[in-house]
């Protein structure tokens, strides 16, 4: 990361910590289809009066050497199991206290797309099923698209 993305990074995670909405722009694939490189997530704090994190919620994860937009496909007492769309495989564990944040929409193209949680319940779920993984993510895609129109 080169000093310009490290400084925009912390105006980011300064803005989370007192409380307000703040927006990233994805540069990674690993959220491919469903947050594509390029695409603007914006994002709520986690934390005292949010909404608890849940299975299917997409999130910042944050410490001092890693910054990662991943679902979350499980979670189990104070940690949570997380993993990008777009992964095989690859899941790990992590302290509930490293999310950051929690997406609450993209925008792609001018388009303000929000999340849905009975689609991210979906997506986690299909996770340990990863060799049929595209196969289940084009269902999942066919039914969002008639969600929307």
């Amino acid at each position: 990361m080169n000093e310009r993305e490290l400084a925009i990074e912390a105006v980011v995670l300064e803005t989370l910590r007192r409380g307000e909405r703040s927006s990233i722009v994805v540069a990674g694939m690993s959220m491919e289809p469903w947050i594509r490189r390029g695409d603007r997530v914006w994002l709520e704090p986690v934390g005292v009066g949010a909404r608890p994190l849940a299975v299917g919620d997409v999130v910042l994860v944050a410490d001092d050497r890693i910054r990662q937009i991943h679902r979350v496909i499980a979670m189990d007492g104070g940690g949570l199991v997380v993993k990008g769309d777009a992964c095989a495989g690859g899941a790990w564990e992590i302290a509930a206290s490293l999310v950051a944040a929690r997406a609450t929409s993209i925008e792609r193209r001018g388009r303000s797309i929000p999340m849905r949680p009975w689609l991210g319940r979906f997506v986690a779920a299909c996770s340990p099923y990863a060799r049929y993984y595209n196969r289940l993510l084009m269902l999942a895609i066919r039914l969002f698209r008639r969600e929307t129109s």
